[in-house]
């Protein structure tokens, strides 16, 4: 099982969301880590750069893995993907 954000499609809260994760999350998360180098600045990037639903089970079927099957949860930036590794 693979539990990872995901680049949000299409849809009213995406704008919402990418404001939280480029300016919110990692003012958030470096004020309470305590991190004065910008630790969490990579979080919108690497989120950004992500496959989606679609593109990470094309490369779990083509690693070997079989019965993958995906589903993307509330709000649509959170993204579970399920498979069996022969």
């Amino acid at each position: 099982m693979i539990l990872e954000f995901t680049p949000m499609r299409g849809g009213i809260l995406r704008p919402i969301f990418n404001f939280y994760l480029h300016r919110v999350l990692p003012t958030v998360g470096n004020v309470i880590s305590g991190s004065k180098h910008g630790a969490y600045t990579y979080l919108d990037r690497s989120v950004r750069q992500w496959p989606d639903g679609e593109a990470l089970t094309r490369r779990m079927r083509n690693a070997g893995w079989h019965a993958v099957r995906w589903q993307t949860l509330l709000p649509g930036n959170v993204a579970l993907h399920q498979g069996i590794k022969a």
